[in-house]
């Protein structure tokens, strides 16, 4: 599929609406527009939706074109009028109203009507004007007179206003129309406003429309559809999963998130390019940045065909664009491509006017306040610009997207483990408990209403009925309930309480999929039965297809606004799709209907606390334990929204309550022990951890913490077999491996045995690291001086040298002169060791974080030292040996990463990264120079520079993660 291909207006009304995920407010405020108001009177508002290609303008045009035909109010009322994307034929007003004219021909089958005014029509359009401009110009007014006169003909005939879905506005009145001919448009749209009205597209908003004095000047309301936020693309390509049924890919999206976040970067999170990726993700187990490069290279007949509409004055300027700084100023293209400065911007307005380019002001060091930038409207064509001109490894753009995508990477493993979450115990305790209300709710609200529907009947035999299907969905007893349910459906009258029951216990036997067929038989008898909406939205959630669940709980409150089950349903909802934003307001929305309703002010904290808003959430738990004080999960989490915020007293308080309430919360348990630990009330912080332990026996955490609070009161031996414990119950614990690493070393006097118990221990901190951390810096020193201590150069030469000696311990004798600071030992002794044709990559690797962990330890301490340069050139070898030749740059590119992390703005040398560059470029590894502009811009985030280049999304993101981690180390500590 290329973006070329893609037509909404060849997918079927079900397809358009399975994939409609950009513009779902703006549709919703067309619809209302469209509804006919008092006295059933229609607006004359036109509406222009504005966006750049691809971003879902066409799909929306269509839906909307398909959602009028389909509903029976509206298709009473309006006749849409839909165009194809670009109107060639088009060069006069007359031809634009000859092409609506045609079109309503064809799209109305009313053949008695039509063929009637198909006579007039053809004698109209035939019109031939001759003579001078002027005269030509003058006939053809006097005949698009005539035609709008015969268009409204048509109106009142049929009785219905046109509705005209007009694409590429900015095209149609900047090149195809004149002003007069838009003047005179306007001017009639005003004089008969029962006609027609206009809803279009544009890339841009044109002058034409935004001009005071223009003909179209505050004519138009003016959305912008918004592109895919990351979560919105991973909604999109599991909508598109679900509607195309490929089950495999769900698991899929999971697992290559970081390239779908960075796939967002590089297509602006345009929709039909997500498509794109879907495609790549449908045929691909595994993704890889050159993968998702070379699908945008796909693009190629597209932009290549777009590339060509330009002048070659305008390529080279486009060109221009694509190779230097996102944004640059008329000048500056000017002096980099030899040219007069005053050409280049006329070329720039034309540009900008047809959609290619943006005019943005900037604000920074050295930037004049008048000065003008220009930057590429559609970011992927810069991407695809730079591929195609230099090859995808030797494009900046890979350098940026492979950075970006292991920042991702990184992000999504901290979110799961970090301090700042209520940790997953909490998260499913939560939502199961949330989960099992919301059934509750559900179960009791149908029950009341088959006994209202009973009190009701008149029939005693109806009634009988209604009393027994009371009574079995009151006890569960789902199949007596079928039953019932079957028999009422025989019952013209109460057919659709028959559904409703069917569905009830199809929904109680947890076969979503066939409630779902029950109570949509249900609302096609009854479409205003609020309660059939809100069971149909239920069983569409327990199959996680929250945006259709969405979609019911609509219906509910636009038919009932204060219908409190819609609105705490649709919270829940949002909730599972991360729109935190807008879950808060539904469950708002549910406190307004049901003031002291506990479990939606228990969600409306979770999602609070999920944005980081820690004190909102403190705020909505408290109005939980002040309803319901026996709440132990609302007392804790108060606590750990107080511990994020470094309030420890509060913590501990709240904590307090949570075990008075329940002994056995251990969560609650380990967090009071953090707490302490805060205070440095260590002795109590290891009663918490022991009571959590004595609870649930293999609670890593708890025993990871201890560990951490016998370090810190010296008790070393303790303290290691805490982490013994929590290493028997998590192998990978990288952190435990760590702690106990250092807990040896800190034991007084130092041995050997405790030196080699915590070279071990080290050694499998560092074969457990995820891949995106590196050796944490902080033993450094302690395992340089016990080493120093009891284990003497010459030893550890020894070893290295014997002739009996295996490979692998030749290795380890490395890794231990390292420690020792013997880098002349090393680098002499380590060239013939890493040329043995014996050697593995997984033989090396330990050698490599040593080298690497040492590597950083002298650029944050001496980075423009000899020792530093040599052992920068010793890791290349490393890396030479344990990498393929194309994973090296990557390799790089990490290490880049956690040096900036380490460093911290202030201390961070632009001179070392030169200096590591170029001295990789003389080894025959190819580095992008991008990187020297990433560490000038996070130095000084408000130069020049900096902000011509804040204008590519890949290389924002990059500054604006490096920024917030730099000078951070790993914080061990967790809730």
């Amino acid at each position: 599929m290329t973006i070329n291909k893609y037509d909404p207006r060849l997918k079927l009304h079900e397809e358009l609406n399975a994939l409609f995920v950009c513009g779902e407010s703006i549709l919703k405020e067309l619809w209302v527009s469209l509804a006919p108001g008092k006295n059933e009177s229609l607006t004359n508002q036109s509406w222009i939706i504005t966006g750049p290609r691809g971003a879902g303008k066409s799909h929306l045009l269509t839906k909307l074109y398909k959602d009028i035909k389909a509903d029976e109010k509206l298709s009473n009322l309006w006749i849409p009028l839909i165009f194809p994307e670009e109107l060639y034929g088009v060069h006069s007003l007359f031809r634009l109203l000859v092409k609506v004219i045609d079109e309503l021909f064809r799209q109305n089958d009313d053949m008695v009507l039509l063929s009637k005014k198909k006579v007039e029509f053809a004698k109209l359009k035939r019109a031939d004007f001759s003579g001078t401009f002027k005269q030509r110009k003058s006939q053809q007014h006097d005949a698009s007179k005539k035609l709008f006169k015969f268009l409204m003909q048509l109106r009142k005939e049929m009785g219905k206003k046109f509705i005209l879905l007009l694409e590429n506005l900015q095209m149609l009145f900047t090149e195809q129309l004149t002003n007069d001919e838009l003047q005179f448009l306007r001017s009639v749209m005003q004089e008969h406003p029962e006609g027609f009205i206009i809803i279009g597209t544009a890339l841009s908003v044109v002058n034409q429309i935004e001009v005071y004095g223009n003909p179209f000047y505050h004519f138009f309301k003016i959305r912008r559809i918004d592109q895919l936020s990351q979560e919105g693309m991973v909604q999109f390509i599991s909508l598109a999963a679900s509607y195309y049924d490929d089950t495999s890919l769900h698991g899929k999206i999971k697992e290559n998130r970081p390239y779908i976040y960075t796939f967002r970067l590089l297509t602006g999170g345009n929709p039909r390019l997500i498509l794109l990726l879907y495609e790549l993700l449908r045929d691909t187990s595994c993704l890889s940045t050159e993968l998702i490069l070379e699908k945008i290279m796909d693009l190629t007949p597209y932009f290549k065909d777009r590339t060509l509409e330009a002048s070659p004055q305008k390529r080279i300027i486009l060109e221009a664009l694509a190779f230097g700084p996102p944004a640059q100023t008329a000048t500056e293209i000017a002096d980099y491509l030899g040219e007069d400065a005053g050409s280049i911007m006329e070329q720039l307005k034309r540009l900008k006017t047809e959609g290619w380019i943006n005019g943005i002001h900037l604000e920074g060091e050295g930037i004049r306040k008048k000065e003008v930038f220009y930057s590429l409207r559609d970011y992927f064509y810069r991407v695809w610009y730079k591929m195609r001109s230099g090859g995808i490894d030797e494009a900046d753009v890979f350098c940026m997207a492979e950075l970006v995508t292991v920042l991702y990477k990184k992000e999504e493993i901290e979110i799961r483990a970090a301090s700042c979450d209520l940790g997953q115990d909490g998260k499913k305790l939560m939502y199961t408990r949330a989960l099992e209300l919301m059934k509750d709710e559900t179960y009791v609200s149908s029950i009341e209403r088959l006994h209202k529907v009973s009190e009701e009947q008149i029939e005693t035999e109806v009634n009988d009925l209604f009393d027994k299907a009371a009574g079995y969905a009151e006890n569960n007893d789902w199949d007596k309930l079928m039953v019932v349910g079957e028999k009422l459906t025989h019952y013209n009258d109460f057919e659709g309480d028959g559904f409703f029951a069917l569905g009830l216990a199809s929904l109680g036997q947890h076969k979503n999929e066939q409630a779902i067929r029950y109570y949509k038989k249900a609302v096609a008898l009854n479409c205003d039965d609020v309660a059939v909406w809100n069971c149909l939205g239920i069983s569409y959630g327990e199959l996680n297809k929250q945006e259709m669940a969405i979609k019911c709980y609509e219906k509910v409150v636009m038919i009932q606004k204060d219908n409190y089950d819609a609105w705490y349903y649709m919270g829940q909802s949002y909730t599972v799709l991360k729109k935190h934003d807008i879950a808060i307001k539904c469950f708002k929305k549910a406190l307004e209907i049901k003031e002291n309703d506990d479990t939606s002010w228990f969600n409306m904290g979770y999602n609070f606390a999920e944005l980081q808003e820690h004190e909102k959430a403190i705020e909505c738990f408290e109005n939980v334990v002040s309803l319901k004080k026996d709440n132990d999960t609302a007392w804790y989490t108060i606590g750990v929204m107080y511990s994020l915020l470094n309030k420890h007293e509060k913590a501990i308080e709240n904590y307090r309550k949570a075990v008075v309430i329940n002994e056995g919360n251990e969560i609650a348990w380990n967090n009071l022990g953090v707490s302490y630990n805060g205070l440095q009330k260590y002795e109590k912080a290891i009663e918490c951890f022991q009571k959590a332990v004595s609870i649930t026996k293999d609670y890593y955490d708890a025993w990871y913490n201890m560990g951490r609070s016998n370090n810190f009161l010296n008790k070393h031996e303790k303290a290691i077999e805490c982490y013994k414990n929590a290493i028997a119950i998590k192998e990978n614990g990288y952190e435990a491996w760590n702690n106990m690493a250092t807990s040896y070393c800190r034991i007084k006097p130092a041995t050997v045995e405790n030196y080699q118990n915590a070279y071990n221990a080290y050694s499998n901190s560092i074969i457990h690291l995820p891949y995106f951390i590196t050796i944490l810096l902080a033993n450094i020193t302690a395992y340089t001086d016990i080493a120093a201590a009891i284990f003497t150069p010459s030893q550890s030469l020894q070893t290295l040298l014997a002739q009996e000696t295996t490979t692998p311990d030749k290795l380890e004798a490395l890794c231990q002169l390292l420690l020792l600071g013997k880098l002349t030992t090393v680098l002499n002794e380590a060239d013939e060791l890493l040329k043995t044709e014996t050697i593995t990559p997984q033989q090396v690797k330990k050698l490599l974080f040593f080298t690497e962990a040492y590597l950083l330890d002298l650029l944050e301490t001496d980075p423009g030292s000899k020792t530093t340069k040599e052992i920068l050139g010793f890791w290349g070898k490393v890396c030479s040996v344990y990498y393929k030749e194309d994973e090296i740059k990557r390799a790089f590119q990490e290490f880049f990463i956690h040096y900036i992390r380490i460093a911290g703005k202030e201390k961070l040398s632009l001179g070392v990264v030169e200096n590591m560059i170029t001295q990789l470029k003389e080894e025959g590894i190819i580095i992008s120079d991008i990187l020297l502009a990433i560490v000038r811009c996070i130095k000084n985030p408000n130069s020049r520079e900096a902000k011509k280049w804040s204008g590519d999304p890949l290389f924002a993101e990059i500054v604006k993660q490096l920024s917030e981690q730099s000078g951070k180390h790993e914080d061990t500590v967790r809730i």
